[in-house]
């Protein structure tokens, strides 16, 4: 009797521990989004594991660099919260990846992409529930030259849903 309690107990653990893999967590620190004018991000599809993401240099800078780190936000309807991370993804680019503008006369930087990447986040998040969520990334600016504090930093957001 003992014993099958304590293998219900641990099943029962094992459980809430699984289920708590990609919960909510803390509100999101991300107050200001998107406030680099002519520069965004789009969800061009999006999976429980994974999603396209496309960038837009409309402004044609050619100064912005982001990385591969990013996080993923789930939304109560009124106050968005970061999502558990089973790793630690977070903080300023890894790798400098150039978000190279819009040229050419046949590209429209309004409607044209400059950069699409595809982000498998079920390693890092599992699979996400059913929700509206947000993707979140940190691009730099080094339009100017490097202060004692960094480099710009600006956060570009895209929303999304994650259906049933």
């Amino acid at each position: 009797m003992r014993k099958r309690l304590f293998r219900l107990t641990a099943a029962a653990l094992l459980l809430l521990l699984l289920c708590a893999c990609g919960s909510m967590g803390a509100r999101s620190p991300y107050n200001e989004v998107n406030t680099l004018d002519g520069v965004w991000l789009e969800v061009e599809s999006a999976m429980p594991t994974g999603a396209r993401i496309s960038f837009y240099n409309a402004a044609g800078r050619e100064d912005l660099i982001r990385g591969l780190s990013y996080c993923i936000e789930q939304t109560d309807g009124r106050h968005w919260y970061a999502l558990d991370s089973k790793l630690d993804i977070s903080g300023g680019p890894s790798l400098d990846i150039r978000i190279p503008r819009a040229t050419g006369s046949v590209c429209n930087p309004e409607t044209t992409p400059v950069d699409t990447a595809e982000y498998d986040w079920e390693w890092s998040y599992g699979q996400l529930e059913p929700g509206d969520y947000r993707f979140i990334i940190e691009v730099l600016s080094d339009e100017s030259a490097p202060s004692a504090s960094g480099l710009p930093k600006y956060y570009l957001s895209a929303e999304f849903t994650v259906s049933a």
